[in-house]
């Protein structure tokens, strides 16, 4: 009779993968383990670990990809990749200030922006700012090496970040917006990348910061997976549902992500994964792995986290049985399969379900005992490497876990193992792992026994207990391995390794010392501030020492370093308006008097910043109320003399001179002053008898005003009443021409009658264009002329010369017809230029691709555009420029007409 097998099974074989992604599942449990009870198969987690499974890559990828050869990927838990370019770079702005990244990070949808690292950094992000781009970077904190926390960012203010989790339904605006019309990458509204995560980065070019490109890396919560401990309709409590992808949520558990994959995992149109059934895994079983894995424990810090998490990339050309024996390996997992069901044991081994004594094992049958293995499959000191957070997730390495006892035991020898724990970046608990594998290493006893018939009942991965006085074992736990059922008499044949829950307790004093996190990171130190900033209102004397004017003192602490030009200081009034911004290079003096704008009485605020040789950063103090002092005139009480001086010289100017005012005064303490008030230049006396200010010759007597007394132009029409000026009134030649303005001509224009200027009265060159209205008057400066221009020749073939009296704006209407001949195997090009004197104010190039077939054609182009520029006075020239390019000679025709507009 056939014996039928079946065990636990240390996934990560070549046959198993491929099975786990086959639709067979009895593939998968038939093509490894059937007929292979032997000893030796019943591994210690240290020897799977050591196994060789090289399909699954350690350490995350920290560089993006630049092409497409490489495979799709995910994320599962918690994990950090640098992407895929889905473009090339992109540049926009003035000279190209802003370079744009669109990175692929996962082609799953679901997952979840968790942190960016760029450059040595994890940035901070503030909230979207509205630019299109995204989230900016902000200042964020840091601890410096003396211990203080810092508030700073190498990239703040000049870095976004805009993150879609592959649920967008349209195109990014900010890229249809400014690479939508790229003459070469076109950005159009159909890129939306549905389905897949992916990241915007912006970068401001930054003389000190962006010295190069800076390497981002994008910490992800993976993509979003089914729990069904959280779907009422099969046992459990919540809204989820298989095979509805929006009430699945992110998880870090490794058995939620382990059972998702032995399902199948959607990705895109595909399907990732084992292709196992509900039925497939049963849920009690899976359950308790689950909560197994979310159980709590304690960090070195007092804080807890869960006992098992996991985070992995996973790409597409791997296979699902190697990524489970990484999964599996983070959580001191093991997966078995009985008649095509799958089961999994976490950690700890299960609580005893079945027990049997000597008396119970079957004597006839082999009974075989292996006490321990050879040296070299035996451990004392275990070292792991993991991808570690907080160096940017390179592999890193834990502390050594090593045992003295088991040292001793083994001849002083040192005998290590070291793991990689490819999907646990979590330092604490790749400890707590280290510690569990030492000590299981070290239950060496396995054993093969034949029981009776009723052990039927055993599977893998289920504990026994056994009492044996031959072996002197009472209630000795063992893990059940394989059991094949002999259906001649119905015994049960088992393979059992020793095994202790005591090996997975851990408690806080079991952490060892770590190294994570051995990153340098550098970031850009704070921004200076102007230390004892101050300011007092103050008095100081005048140029000449004879007065104090109010004024404003700021000082300042010795700013300590050498790199620092001036102190830039801006005075503000009470309504914050900028009074003053000024320099102060002085910078070793400490403080700066400041007086310009200051008036006494009035209150002020005033801030200072460090301006340095570099490009560092510096930043504005905290604005400073202050008043500045009322000064009484005269403040310093100079020599009474001179103030005797300026008495005598006031009262001089009112009896002597002539005073300007814009009303007239209530009262003078001098008879006669006079006083001119404005802006009507009337001139009044004051008359102390009277106590009234007199109007100084307000009439005009007959024949006070003679011709001599009137400047050409004086007389105007608005000066004279109607009918003011009667012939009597004016002598044979006394109005000449030089006596009239000449802006009162049109005063008489409707005396004119029918008298017209012609030709006869206008001088020569009496009429300019300072004379015409603007756009009324044109030069032709050329017409008519068709010319050849061989290839690589230049040729200005339309021009012309015209003279501005003053300067002004000049209007160039020029037309022009250029062709050029070609084989249909030749490129054409030539380019159309527009000067006045050197000034560049049109180019054109033209250029064609040749067809290839049907012939010669032709390159031609048609320009006719109006053209506006400023000309200063003087003589001007003007010119067409053909360029015929370095192919064939073109022909070009053309005129130019220049309008002269003084306006």
């Amino acid at each position: 009779m056939p014996q039928v097998a079946v065990a636990a099974l240390a996934i990560g074989g070549e046959a198993v993968g491929a099975a786990i992604v086959s639709t067979s599942i009895a593939t998968f449990a038939t093509t490894t383990i059937v007929g292979q009870l032997l000893m030796g198969v019943a591994l210690t987690e240290i020897s799977r670990a050591l196994a060789p499974t090289p399909k699954v890559k350690s350490g995350v990828q920290s560089t993006v990809t630049m092409t497409e050869a490489q495979p799709e990927s995910f994320i599962v838990g918690k994990y950090a990749t640098a992407g895929w370019l889905a473009a090339p770079f992109m540049t926009h702005g003035t000279n190209n200030e802003y370079l744009t990244q669109v990175i692929e990070l996962s082609g799953a949808s679901g997952c979840a922006l968790s942190r960016v690292k760029i450059g040595s950094e994890w940035v901070t992000l503030g909230p979207d700012d509205g630019s299109g781009y995204g989230q900016p970077v902000v200042a964020g904190t840091y601890v410096d090496a003396n211990g203080v926390t810092q508030t700073a960012s190498t990239y703040a203010g000049v870095a976004w970040v805009k993150f879609y989790d592959g649920t967008q339904t349209v195109a990014d605006p900010m890229l249809v917006s400014t690479y939508g019309s790229d003459p070469n990458r076109p950005w159009s509204s159909n890129m939306i990348g549905t389905g897949i995560c992916y990241v915007i980065m912006t970068f401001k070019y930054d003389r000190q910061v962006m010295s190069s490109v800076p390497k981002c890396l994008f910490e992800l919560d993976g993509i979003k997976l089914y729990d069904p401990r959280l779907d009422s309709t099969v046992g459990g409590t919540g809204s989820q549902r298989w095979g509805t992808p929006s009430t699945y949520t992110t998880t870090e558990n490794p058995m939620v992500i382990a059972y998702n994959i032995l399902r199948g995992i959607t990705v895109g149109a595909d399907t990732w994964g084992g292709e196992c059934t509900a039925a497939d895994l049963p849920l009690s079983n899976w359950f308790a792995a689950m909560n197994a894995c979310d159980a709590t424990v304690t960090n070195p810090d007092t804080t807890t986290e869960a006992a098992y998490r996991c985070g992995l990339e996973v790409t597409l050309d791997s296979k699902p049985a190697d990524v489970l024996d990484a999964i599996k390996a983070c959580c001191s997992a093991e997966f078995a399969e009985t008649g095509g069901i799958f089961t999994v044991r976490v950690g700890a081994p299960a609580v005893a379900s079945w027990s049997f004594t000597d008396d119970d094992v079957v004597i006839t049958s082999p009974d075989q005992l292996t006490p321990f293995p050879g040296l070299d499959k035996t451990y004392n000191a275990i070292s792991a490497d993991y991808p570690d957070p907080a160096s940017f997730y390179a592999n890193k390495s834990a502390p050594l876990r090593t045992d003295t006892t088991y040292q001793t035991a083994d001849g002083g020898r040192y005998l290590n193992a070291k793991v990689n724990f490819k999907a646990c970046p979590f330092p604490n608990q790749v400890q707590r792992l280290q510690k569990a594998l030492l000590l299981d290493d070290r239950r060496f006893l396995q054993h093969q026994v034949t029981l009776p018939p009723d052990a039927a009942v055993l599977a893998p991965l289920d504990s026994v207990s056994w009492t044996s006085a031959i072996n002197g074992y009472t209630a000795k736990t063992f893990e059940v391995v394989q059991v094949m059922d002999d259906l001649a008499t119905g015994c049960q044949v088992v393979q059992l390794r020793e095994r202790d829950s005591s090996d997975y307790a851990f408690v806080v004093g079991d952490y060892l010392s770590s190294t994570s996190g051995g990153v340098t990171v550098t970031i850009a130190p704070p921004a200076q501030v102007l230390a004892s900033w101050a300011a007092v209102g103050v008095t100081v004397p005048d140029s000449l020492g004879l007065r104090d004017l109010s004024a404003l003192k700021v000082s300042w602490a010795d700013p300590g370093t050498a790199d620092v030009q001036a102190i830039l200081i801006e005075v503000e009034d009470s309504a914050g308006t900028l009074i003053s911004s000024s320099l102060y290079n002085n910078v070793a003096n400490g403080f700066a008097i400041i007086t310009d704008g200051i008036v006494g009485g009035n209150s002020y605020q005033v801030r200072g910043k460090i301006v340095p040789y570099s490009a560092r950063a510096t930043a504005w103090s905290a604005w400073l109320p202050v008043t500045a002092p009322t000064v009484t005139y005269p403040a310093t009480s100079p020599a009474p003399t001179f103030w005797d001086a300026v008495t005598a010289l006031e009262a001089a100017a009112a009896t002597g001179g002539i005073l300007p005012v814009a009303t007239l005064p209530a009262s003078s303490t001098v008879d006669g002053q006079v006083v001119m008030k404005l802006p009507e230049i009337l001139l009044y006396k004051w008359d102390m008898a009277t106590t009234t200010w007199v109007p100084i010759n307000s009439t005009i007597t007959a024949g006070q005003v003679i011709t001599s007394m009137l400047a050409a132009g004086a007389v105007t029409t608005d000066k004279i009443s109607a009918l003011a000026i009667t012939a009597t009134l004016i002598a044979a030649g006394a109005v000449t021409a030089d006596k009239i303005s000449v802006t009162d001509l049109s005063a008489i224009s409707a005396n004119l009658g029918s008298i017209s200027v012609d030709n006869a009265h206008i001088g020569n060159a009496a009429v300019d264009t300072l004379k015409i209205a603007g756009q009324s008057a044109t030069i032709a400066l050329y017409s008519g002329q068709t010319v050849s221009i061989p290839a690589g020749n230049t040729t200005n073939f339309a021009y012309g010369n015209f003279t501005m009296p003053d300067a002004g704006e000049v209007i160039i209407f020029p037309q022009i017809d250029v062709s050029q001949s070609l084989g249909s195997t030749s490129s054409g090009n030539f380019t159309i230029r527009i000067y006045i004197d050197v000034t560049l104010l049109f180019q054109q190039s033209y250029t064609s691709t040749p067809p290839g077939s049907g012939g010669s054609y032709t390159l031609s182009a048609h320009y006719a555009e109006r053209v506006q520029v400023y000309a200063g006075a003087g003589a001007h020239s003007v010119f067409i420029q053909v360029y015929a390019g370095t192919v064939a000679s073109v022909s070009a025709s053309g005129s130019l007409v220049t309008l002269v507009s003084m306006r």
